[in-house]
């Protein structure tokens, strides 16, 4: 038969014959495409530049089309070698038999070529089918405007069809090096080829104890600080190289000292599980650190999802603990009656109360806070880490705000920090010693959370108001735009006629002299929802995309021990072991190394807790209480997942060696 021909025709028996490898690996290619493309879609279509509030999902769809082309490219590497490896004895049979290296290399060009055209068209077509509704899942998490239409553009085709081609690409030329370089003896017989004797394991081990340790620590003594996001990589890197180290050598240590005591390794079952996690970890251990990795990024994405999921009302309602706040410039706004006025006639046009209303004139000085001093910020640069705006209100204003009755001498303030508390008895105003008499606890324009980033305020009440005009001529501060007349309330009613009520008051506000538009809870919880919603979103699809990988890595890793324990199920029979005994042995061992990753994950996700707690204040879910019980219930959750997908997998483990 010709090479034209046959070549083809080769491929394609490759495919079909090896299927039980081959059809795992074209479904989780296809499920790629397929979530590849719908980030691509979404982002690049142009409905989503004109809809409100989409410019926090266009950013985190942009992400995570980033994050998605780092993570699957090694992924579908990894599984394109298992596959090469295989095949083998295969290609080097073809070679004895005539096929020349450049011949074999166009068949597995074919081979590569069909797998492409079949898993990005399948892909592309799952797509296609279920774009519309994954869209409108999307916009409803949002709490975006559903009735859209989605239409992919053609630069999300171009964009799906070349990043898989590089990776096609990238699996073609690694395959053909393998077995370009390799002699047709060398590949009949690289199933049979023995390991070299790893060396350095010791050092390895320490060095992975040491690299883990510093990832454990980072993770644990994680400040939430401007480094949060760094802080947390870095902490990801560590833990990451640490559990490869220790998975490689560690684990190798610990059964090479077990096989050095007689009576616990001479003995029939120990003997042999000893021996043969021995060989399987020289083996396999860089698969098992991966399912250890993916195992724990799964259990972190689910955790961080179901945290906000659960605590997303909180979370928006933390930055308005009041509903509507107004300001004004106080130098020139003198309509303060008849903004009461407008405030109850437009309550009652719209049927909306108007409940906790409270006003206050505050001054602002720019301030850079030096230990227990706050100097003016000359530069007026925010951008400092001690650079904050310290606002000064009146006894007077306060009294009449609180519904207290506090007095105050000259020398004497009271002090609110939204983070952390002031904590000392006098503060310095440049220089000048005021007595902190109380420090507050509440405030009605800020809530007091320690771990609060997102806040750069500090709150100061003096006795008079000659004290804090005399304070904003010393700090540069009398222009026009640094002190405020402030009103703040909530509002109960239909939320169209809240709106509506902003909508009216926002208006006629901005008619007034140094008029300003409101900062109103509405607008806010619309613009928060979107981003929350997105999050929400990429948490759901990236814990499912980690979920296929983690299952994909088990059924090969299932199949690689069972192909490999074809022989040596028949040696151990042949040698006296019963059937029973046999599994049994084979049981344990693989239960054994398999649960391992789920140990070491679970560890991982315990320590970085800490971490995932930081991270999570970042978007305001404070409430430790509930994701300590969200992170239990995942951990039982993934456990159960993870025995489940266990005892999936290990049937075709069973199928391949009987």
């Amino acid at each position: 038969m010709h090479k034209v021909k046959l070549l083809p025709r080769l491929a394609l028996d490759g495919i079909r014959k090896n299927g039980s490898s081959y059809i795992p690996y074209i479904l989780i290619t296809a499920f790629s495409v397929f979530v590849f493309f719908i980030f691509n879609a979404i982002f690049e279509n142009p409905m989503m530049q004109n809809m409100p509030h989409a410019i926090y999902l266009l950013g985190l769809m942009l992400l995570g089309v980033i994050l998605l082309g780092i993570i699957l490219l090694p992924i579908l590497v990894s599984t394109n070698q298992f596959l090469i490896k295989q095949r083998k004895n295969e290609l080097g049979l073809y070679n004895i038999l005539g096929l020349d290296v450049k011949d074999i290399g166009i068949m597995m060009f074919i081979e590569t070529l069909i797998l492409y055209v079949v898993t990005v068209g399948l892909g592309i077509l799952m797509a296609q089918v279920f774009s519309r509704l994954i869209f409108l899942m999307l916009l409803n998490m949002a709490h975006l405007d559903v009735n859209c239409e989605f239409v992919a553009t053609k630069q999300s085709y171009m964009v799906t069809l070349i990043y898989f081609g590089v990776v096609f690409g990238l699996n073609f030329i690694g395959s053909l090096w393998q077995v370009g370089r390799a002699k047709p003896i060398e590949l009949m017989k690289s199933s049979k080829k023995g390991e070299r004797q790893e060396k350095g394991l010791l050092l390895k081990t320490l060095l992975g104890l040491i690299i883990l340790g510093c990832g454990y620590g980072s993770a644990i003594t994680n400040e939430v600080n401007s480094k949060i996001f760094l802080n947390f990589f870095l902490a990801v890197f560590l833990v990451t190289l640490g559990t490869q180290l220790l998975f490689k050598a560690g684990t190798i240590i610990v059964l090479k000292k077990m096989k050095c005591i007689p009576k616990l390794y001479y003995q029939k079952h120990n003997f042999v599980t000893i021996s043969g996690m021995l060989y399987r970890m020289k083996r396999n251990a860089q698969s098992l650190s991966n399912i250890c990795i993916f195992s724990t990024m799964i259990m972190i994405t689910l955790i961080c999802t179901v945290s906000l999921f659960k605590d997303e009302t909180n979370a928006i309602h933390f930055t308005y603990p009041m509903d509507v706040v107004y300001e004004f410039e106080a130098d020139s706004f003198e309509q303060k009656e008849a903004l009461n006025e407008q405030i109850a006639a437009l309550a009652h046009t719209y049927q909306v109360e108007v409940k906790d209303q409270v006003a206050l004139e505050m001054q602002m000085l720019a301030v850079l806070k030096e230990d227990k001093s706050f100097v003016e910020n000359i530069d007026r640069d925010w951008f400092l880490d001690n650079s904050y705006r310290l606002w000064l209100i009146t006894l007077e204003d306060y009294n009449r705000m609180t519904g207290s009755n506090i007095q105050l001498g000259e020398d004497e303030v009271l002090i609110f920090s939204p983070t952390k508390d002031f904590g000392d008895s006098t503060v310095y105003l440049n220089g000048e010693a005021y007595t902190v008499k109380e420090e507050l606890m509440q405030f009605c324009l800020e809530n007091k959370e320690p771990r609060n980033l997102t806040t750069s305020n500090y709150y100061m009440v003096l006795s008079n108001k000659e004290q804090i005009e005399t304070w904003a001529e010393v700090m540069n501060a009398t222009a026009s735009g640094n002190r405020f007349y402030t009103v703040a309330f909530n509002l109960e009613g239909e939320q169209v006629q809240q709106d509506a009520f902003i909508k009216a008051l926002d208006e006629w506000s901005m008619r007034q002299e140094g008029g300003t538009v409101a900062g109103y809870i509405g607008d806010w919880e619309k613009d928060t929802r979107s981003m929350y919603g997105g999050l929400l979103f990429l948490g759901i699809f990236f814990g499912l995309i980690f979920t296929v990988c983690l299952l994909l890595m088990m059924y090969y890793k299932q199949i690689t021990e069972g192909y490999e324990d074809q022989k040596n199920f028949k040696i151990l029979k042949q040698v006296g072991m019963s059937d029973e005994e046999v599994r049994g042995t084979i049981k344990k061992q693989i239960l054994m190394v398999f649960f391992l990753p789920l140990v070491g994950a679970i560890i991982h996700t315990f320590v970085g807790m800490t971490m995932v707690d930081d991270l999570l204040t970042t978007i305001h879910v404070y409430n430790r209480g509930l994701i300590l019980a969200c992170s239990i219930g995942v951990m039982l959750f993934f456990t159960v997942l993870y025995c489940v997908s266990y005892l999936f997998t290990n049937k075709a483990y069973y199928k391949i060696v009987k």
